[in-house]
C-alpha cells in the first residue's frame, strides 16, 4: 500500500462520516444528550449514598454520645447508692450499738 492509496481511504472515510452526521445529526446529539444524563444522574446517586452516608454516621456518633451519658449518669446514680447505703449501714450500726446498750442494761442484775 502507498501513501497516496491509505490518504484516499482516510478521506473517502471522514467524507462517509461527515454525510452520516449530516444525515442523523440528530440521533447523534440525541446519544450524547442521553449519555450525558446518565452520567449526571449517576453522579447525583452517588452524591446523595455519600450524603446519606455521613448522615448515617452522625447519627450513629450521636446515638454513641448518649450512651456515654447514659452510662455517665448511671455511674453518678450508682455512687449516689453507694454513698445511701452506707448511710443506711451506719443507721443500722447504730441501731445495733443501741440495742446492744440496751441489752447490757436489761441484763445487769439491779442492785
Amino acid at each position: 500500500m502507498n501513501v497516496t492509496h491509505l490518504a484516499d481511504k482516510i478521506a473517502s472515510n471522514i467524507d462517509k462520516s461527515s454525510i452520516f452526521l449530516k444525515e442523523n445529526w440528530k440521533s447523534v446529539v440525541v446519544v450524547l444528550w442521553m449519555i450525558v444524563v446518565t452520567l449526571t444522574l449517576i453522579q447525583q446517586r452517588t452524591t446523595m449514598s455519600e450524603a446519606a452516608t455521613y448522615h448515617q454516621v452522625a447519627s450513629m456518633r450521636m446515638s454513641v454520645d448518649d450512651v456515654r451519658y447514659s452510662v455517665d449518669a448511671m455511674e453518678a446514680d450508682v455512687e449516689t447508692m453507694q454513698r445511701a447505703v452506707s448511710k443506711l449501714d451506719n443507721s443500722v450500726n447504730n441501731m445495733q450499738s443501741t440495742v446492744n446498750r440496751i441489752h447490757t442494761q436489761v441484763r445487769q442484775p439491779q442492785p
